[in-house]
């Protein structure tokens, strides 16, 4: 068959310098001299100047991102440089005594919004320079918010916000895989919709750099987007100073201040005051969380740790996309920086299932924090914008001292299980003790169960979903494990659990639970899963009776693959007009795309390993193939003369015709030509 090519809010200081003269011109970066994955104490950026990299505005519940570069490191002079200022992995690790040869096999992902092309060379640049191991295939992740290989329009600012975060992550944690979600807007349901994606694709946690207005339209965020029992979420405090912003308010989250970081004779080697820049605050908005007892506030306080924000103090970050001119080794500060460092520490200390409820656990453990008692970012005159002994507003608990801190002591399913309400949830009370399956444990309760492997964390299964789970095998079947709990869709029709093979089980009342893996399940999720055109499953994945491939059907369509074709959508008239001439079994055989509208606009069109059906409102659906087929194409397709079929291909004396709408095409057996009649 002949082929076919068918044609965010804070109030933002501009270029303000933090509490410095900005340098009117990039110069060399300063010699650090020593190994090239430390800063030894030499490098003083504290007469450096400073700037906001995202100088923007945004509205109503929107958010900004928070980096704060050096202006006298940037710059081209800083491409060139072989020893990068600002503190390097190895600094970070020693500075906060993490134990970084932990994470293997778990994921931090990462928040932003727009596109960093350069993100995976940039990332690579960083981890060679410190000597941690390159993240390749399988260790790095690019997707849009709702998981699809499509990414939103580049934008270099927040370019040097996803550099950051990134870079922090992989210092906190090498071993950990990097998800990186790029969110197509500033909108907090833009962010949301991407943290929802990053928990359905398995992360065990969660950074978020950005901020918005702490308001009214808080409760409806958290209900919606935040709320992931078992998976840590990490949010920076701000960069203004005393003030709260969301989603650091959030319950749900553990809210991340700013700490300068700086060498010291002391046994640890470094000493952290409270950051000037970092947001702490009271939120007006947010109920005060059950775990969190200080008596100065009444609703939720900001922040619960912190880790260095102070620009003045900065971390080495590499990023090769230009911004402003800046590009190459940078120097950047924020609680931008601390969110993923703090992102990579709950991954350090456990799989999910093992945090939470919000940040609980790190005032469960608060004396396996470094305490931070000193500093201040404004003139409240309490504890709320100033750095005290035990809990304070800008740095919370303090700064992560290993990370004991960071889970909750239980057993992954047992803290899974307080996470989620304990016997007050919808498991009820526990009908059986932990047990051993497949590869890991499961807890039966009056409600559902709860299964852990290291894997993957703690989730639960419940109701026609988990009889359906334990129908293929459950944790020993083909789905695995799973990776999230049952969730609610985004249409508020159905319930789903996604599962470590690639594969999910959908429900809805009118459909059942359903289950949908491999390549099919994937290319549901590249056209919007329940949401595109295809609804939710109907049947489980199902081999076609030649044993050659599969297929699931679904409410609005069907998925048909096989290994030669892969996954592909047939729906509508098409899908009826195929099934009537015998479905992969007829002459047409697999299907090789989805439904396309013809580039006119006027019908659509699936092409099929053997031939094509072809539709209009005005003809219906007729398939066409072989030298008819070829004929049409030479003659302009449904744009030509012809226009579209009207009859599949039939028998003629000789020879074999189809009927268009603009004449027919005739092939005759004995000379092999096609006519026009």
């Amino acid at each position: 068959m002949n082929n076919r090519t068918r044609l965010a809010v804070m109030a933002v200081f501009g270029l303000t310098v933090l509490g410095m003269t900005p340098a009117a011109t990039a110069t060399a970066a300063p010699s650090v001299g020593g190994p090239a994955h430390t800063n030894d104490g030499n490098n003083d950026l504290s007469h450096h100047g400073h700037q906001r990299v995202c100088t923007d505005k945004p509205g109503r519940d929107q958010g900004s991102c928070g980096t704060i570069i050096d202006t006298t490191v940037a710059g081209p002079l800083a491409v060139g440089v072989s020893a990068p200022s600002g503190y390097g992995a190895g600094d970070l690790a020693a500075a906060y005594n993490l134990p970084t040869g932990a994470g293997s096999g778990r994921t931090i992902a990462i928040v932003d919004a727009f596109d960093l092309p350069t993100a995976q060379n940039d990332l690579n640049t960083y981890r060679a320079q410190y000597g941690l191991p390159p993240c390749g295939p399988g260790c790095f992740t690019k997707v849009n918010q709702n998981g699809g290989a499509a990414l939103p329009p580049s934008d270099a600012a927040w370019g040097q916000e996803i550099a950051l975060d990134m870079d922090m992550a992989a210092a906190a944690c090498p071993n950990c895989r990097i998800l990186l979600v790029e969110a197509a807007s500033t909108s907090l349901d833009d962010f949301g919709a991407a943290v929802n994606t990053a928990v359905r694709l398995g992360a065990v946690a969660v950074s978020n750099s950005y901020g918005g207005t702490d308001g009214s339209s808080d409760n409806y965020f958290d209900s919606n987007y935040f709320n992931h029992p078992g998976v840590a979420i990490t949010a920076s405090s701000g960069d203004s100073g005393f003030g709260v912003q969301y989603p650091a308010s959030s319950p749900y989250v553990t809210a991340v201040g700013g700490t300068s970081l700086t060498r010291s004779p002391n046994a640890r080697g470094f000493s952290e005051s409270a950051w000037s820049g970092a947001g702490s605050g009271c939120s007006a908005f947010e109920p005060k969380p059950s775990w969190q007892r200080d008596g100065g506030c009444g609703g939720r306080t900001v922040a619960d740790v912190s880790a260095v924000a102070d620009p003045a103090t900065g971390v080495a970050v590499y990023n090769s996309t230009p911004n402003n001119g800046q590009s190459g080794w940078l120097v950047f500060g924020g609680t931008s920086a601390a969110a993923p460092l703090v992102a990579g520490a709950y991954a350090l200390a456990g799989p999910a299932g093992s945090y939470g409820p919000g940040a609980s656990s790190l005032y469960a453990n608060r004396g396996a924090l470094n305490d931070v008692t000193t500093g201040s970012n404004g003139a409240c005159g309490n504890y709320l914008c100033n750095g005290v002994p035990g809990y304070d507003g800008p740095t919370g608990l303090g700064s992560p001292n290993g990370v004991s801190a960071f889970t909750t002591g239980q057993s992954p399913i047992a803290a899974h299980y307080a996470a989620l309400g304990g016997a007050g949830s919808f498991l009820g009370n526990p009908v059986s003790g932990e047990y051993s399956v497949a590869g890991g444990r499961e807890l039966d309760y009056q409600g559902g169960s709860i299964y852990y492997s290291p894997a993957t964390g703690a989730f639960s299964v419940r109701g026609a979903i988990r009889d359906h789970y334990n129908a293929f095998g459950g944790p020993a079947g083909f789905l695995g494990f799973p990776t999230t709990d049952e969730s609610g869709t985004p249409d508020g029709v159905g319930r789903y659990n996604h599962f470590a093979n690639d594969g999910s089980i959908y429900y809805t009342p009118n459909t059942g639970a359903q289950s949908v893996h491999g390549a099919i399940r994937d290319q549901w999720a590249a056209l919007g899963f329940e949401r595109s055109p295809l609804g939710y499953p109907t049947t489980d994945e199902t081999p076609t009776p030649n044993r050659v491939g599969s297929y699931n059907y679904f409410t609005g369509g069907s998925l048909y693959y096989s290994p030669a074709t892969g996954a592909h959508e047939v729906r509508g008239a098409i899908l009826n007009e195929w099934g009537s001439l015998g479905w992969e079994a007829s002459v047409l055989g697999f299907p090789t795309t989805g439904e396309t509208p013809t580039p006119n606009r006027v019908g659509s069109y699936n092409y099929f390993t053997g031939g094509s059906i072809y539709y209009s409102p005005a003809t219906g659906a007729h398939e066409v193939h072989g030298a008819i087929l070829n004929a049409w194409a030479a003659q302009g397709w449904e744009a030509g003369s012809l226009g579209f079929p009207a009859t599949d291909e039939y028998a003629v004396p000789g020879g074999r015709a189809n009927s268009f709408q603009g004449g027919t095409l005739t092939y005759d057996f004995a000379s092999g030509r096609v006519t026009r009649s």
